[in-house]
């Protein structure tokens, strides 16, 4: 991450920073080095992310970003638009090919595209204090 965080990292700082060390890091000891998180804590998150869709595991139990569409070469970001009860109604995506949004444009984008999302929930009625209600799946 590029800001300097007080306060412990929250559940979804975690992430990010197991994702933005893929690239690079495709080992449970590798990642927890690069992150500063325990490899336990690596691990529940990867899991969690390779049944979601989100990373894939080779043979020999490495993960990487699965980061294209059911196109080839195509790179989809999405957020969800939350209603007032904090559930998913809607969202909003950026597709590409693949080399035209590439990871720093994805790093670019993403933040962009969450708070687009964010607007729109809470022009829907969705409070400040609202928890997102899941982590959407990724489509097969």
């Amino acid at each position: 991450m590029n800001h300097v965080v007080n306060s412990p990292p929250s559940a979804v700082a975690k992430v990010v920073l197991v994702l933005e060390a893929l690239p690079t890091c495709r080992g449970i000891s590798e990642i927890s080095r690069a992150t500063g998180l325990s490899t336990s804590t690596v691990h529940r998150i990867l899991q969690e992310l390779a049944a979601l869709g989100w990373v894939r595991v080779d043979s020999d139990h490495r993960y990487a970003v699965d980061d294209e569409e059911n196109e080839a070469h195509t790179r989809c970001l999405g957020a969800p638009v939350l209603d007032h009860h904090g559930m998913p109604v809607g969202g909003i995506s950026v597709s590409a090919l693949a080399f035209d949004l590439d990871r720093a444009k994805v790093r670019a984008c993403a933040p962009l595209l969450i708070t687009a999302a964010r607007d729109a929930s809470h022009a829907l009625g969705l409070p400040n204090s609202a928890p997102p209600a899941s982590v959407p799946r990724k489509r097969r």
